[in-house]
């Protein structure tokens, strides 16, 4: 019982296991189905151009499942039915213990070794499947090859390249076609053949036909430069070593011979120096066969497709051969690619590029000469609005300064009017009171000098915009002529509870000055710090020496004023408002900073301001120290002395604007 039970058990193992080998062997019949396996020929070499490019565009399309050998049978350089031989005995050692489930054959010669092949018993390619592409010539298949060959027929319409030869050059009359003795151009030939007549121009077409470079060389030099034209597709070998010559080489061999233009139908050639040409494009041409080829391995044989015109054919052009031919860009094929075109490149004939850039030239100057136009209007415009507000600044100066000096004139003559008035009214009672007589006359000589201040002031004003003030230059010491001017106006400040504090660095200070000039210098900026210095305020005057220049400060602690004024304050007829809540302006014409400017430059200095508002004012005088051995002087008069100047440079403080 126990032995039956262990053999029972065997025997379901043994069953198990062979269902699972039965399952792997099944999936991999199932595998193998699945994965195809197909040897392309193609009949040159590995680095041939045209294969490389239908490769590359076959393997980017084809099924991942199927997997893919590549052959070559360089017939370019060989070609015998020994050499043929071998390679399929070469052919049946590498493939004969792999399944190769079809093969795809990718141009003329390929094809034909192939379909050679097709039905030889010893050979691994025995009723093999054939898929081609890239075959040109006609084909006719018996019965029994029409069960195995399939493919894509592919079209050679020569028209459109012979077309554009002809309008690329109106005086073409002979067209050169150079081939090689490959199918292909057999086929070339025959069908260019057919075409003499279907042109919209007639021609005469010259074949030069051979292998060897040098026979092809020696048959070009009958060509006529000005009436030719070339059309390259064949490639050839060299006649002593059987080498193939390369396309550059050839072309270059080709240009020593003829200046006649060059087209061509091989890709290969566009690059090195021809015009351009009508080429296969072996990249999409393998795109297509790859889509074709896998229906047929996956879904059985299918029948010859035909595409649709023109489908491979692409215009390649050399932009700078077709500028040096003078050939119309215009009349090539639509979609022709250009290659050494640069970004500016136009791509039109040279007589119109030479009209656009004209005109692009114009139009770029046009565009700089309205902009340079506007810009020019705008500031026109920009300096007439500045004229225009300066002219409108200068008429409201104006008519502030009539009325400024109206009032000026006025109140002072008023007052001295009716102080007249009542002295000849006192004399009329005869009531003679001497104290009232005196504050009288006191109050007109106060406006007499005050009349006498403007009237100086508008002299000066224009002595120092004509450049002929009346100066008297002698040596000095500057530190008294600066004391004793600020010592005049003390009793003045103090009335308004104002003091004034004088000091010097150094005790004596010798220079060339005039003292008149200086001292009305000094009397009205201190006439400035007064009016503008409130009760219990405080004004001081310094002076010293900083290397060879005398530096004179002038400091109050008054209302100070805003950065608006200060840019004008050095400017005549100026007057302005140190607070637009005031209502009525300061005394004076406006004229006391710009003369000090003036007389401060006629000793060759300068003078600067400093203010904030609330917080003072700072000026600081600098001249130059300097000596004269004689008197410099325009003027033979005397100075006056410092109490009558005072008196009429303090004339207008009559009444303190601000306290």
């Amino acid at each position: 019982m126990v032995y039956k039970c262990r053999f029972t058990f065997l025997g379901l193992v043994f069953i198990i296991l062979c269902f699972i080998v039965s399952s792997f062997k099944c999936m991999g019949e199932e595998l193998n189905i699945d994965n195809k396996r197909v040897l392309i020929i193609g009949s040159y070499n590995s680095q041939n151009a045209w294969e490389e490019s239908v490769i590359k565009g076959f393997k980017e399309q084809i099924d991942k499942n199927i997997s893919i050998s590549i052959e070559f049978l360089d017939s370019q350089t060989t070609k015998s039915n020994i050499y043929e031989n071998r390679f399929l005995e070469l052919l049946k050692l590498k493939y004969s213990k792999n399944d190769i489930d079809c093969i795809f054959t990718i141009d003329d010669e390929a094809f034909e070794f192939a379909r050679k092949n097709l039905f030889y018993e010893n050979s691994f390619m025995y009723k093999k499947p054939i898929v081609f592409a890239g075959v040109n010539s006609y084909i006719m298949l018996s019965k029994e090859e029409n069960e195995y060959i399939t493919g894509i027929i592919e079209y050679q319409d020569n028209v459109l390249i012979l077309e554009t030869i002809l309008n690329g050059s109106k005086n073409v009359e002979d067209i050169y076609l150079l081939l090689d003795n490959s199918i292909y151009s057999e086929t070339l030939k025959s069908n260019v053949e057919n075409l003499l007549n279907c042109t919209e121009r007639s021609f005469n077409m010259k074949i030069i036909q051979g292998d060897h470079f040098d026979e092809i060389k020696e048959k070009l030099k009958d060509t006529n430069n000005d009436k030719s034209a070339i059309l390259i597709s064949g490639s050839y070998k060299n006649l002593h070593t059987e080498e193939l010559i390369s396309p550059e080489i050839v072309i270059q061999d080709i240009k020593k011979i003829t200046n006649a233009p060059i087209y061509t139908k091989i890709e290969p050639y566009v690059k090195v120096g021809v015009i351009g040409g009508i080429v296969n494009d072996g990249y999409r041409l393998g795109n297509m066969a790859s889509r074709f080829l896998t229906k047929v391995v996956t879904e059985g044989h299918e029948s010859f497709f035909i595409p649709s015109k023109n489908s491979f054919g692409k215009s390649i052009f050399d932009y700078e051969e077709v500028m040096k031919y003078k050939i119309n860009p215009l009349a090539l094929p639509k979609d022709t690619e250009f290659i050494n075109r640069g970004t500016f490149d136009i791509l039109v004939p040279r007589y119109m590029q030479f009209i656009i850039w004209i005109s692009i030239f114009i139009f770029i100057l046009t565009i700089i000469v309205l902009t340079y136009i506007y810009i020019r209007d705008k500031k026109e415009s920009k300096k007439n609005d500045i004229l225009l507000n300066e002219s409108l600044e200068r008429h409201k100066i104006r008519t502030d300064f009539i009325l400024t000096i109206s009032h000026e004139l006025r109140t002072p003559l008023n007052i001295m009017i009716n102080s007249t008035k009542l002295l000849k009214l006192k004399i009329d009672e005869e009531k003679f009171d001497s104290k009232f007589f005196y504050e009288q006359l006191g109050i007109v000589t106060k406006n007499s000098n005050r009349l006498i201040r403007l009237v100086n002031n508008l002299i000066d004003v224009s002595k120092i915009e004509s450049g002929y003030m009346d100066t008297t230059f002698t040596n000095e010491n500057v530190v008294d002529i600066v004391e004793d001017a600020t010592l005049s106006v003390v009793d003045l400040a103090r009335s308004y509870d104002i003091s004034i504090t004088f000091d010097t660095e150094e005790e004596e200070i010798m220079s060339s000055v005039d003292v008149n000039k200086i001292e009305r210098i000094m009397l009205n900026l201190l006439s400035n710090a007064i009016k503008f210095t409130g009760s219990g305020g405080d004004i001081f005057v310094n002076i010293s020496k900083e290397d060879n220049n005398i530096i004179i400060n002038v400091k109050d602690n008054g209302i100070g004023m805003s950065d608006e004024l200060k840019v004008h304050l050095f400017e005549k007829f100026r007057r302005a408002k140190l607070y637009p809540s005031l209502e009525r302006e300061h005394e004076g014409s406006g004229l006391g900073l710009f003369i000090v400017k003036g007389l401060v430059e006629l000793h060759k200095g300068t003078i600067d301001v400093k203010s904030e508002i609330n917080e003072g004012t700072t000026f600081t005088i600098s001249i130059p120290q300097a000596l004269v051995d004689d008197e410099i002087s325009s003027n033979s008069l005397m100075n006056m002395p410092i109490g009558y100047v005072s008196e009429i440079e303090l004339a207008d403080i009559n009444e303190k604007d601000y306290k």
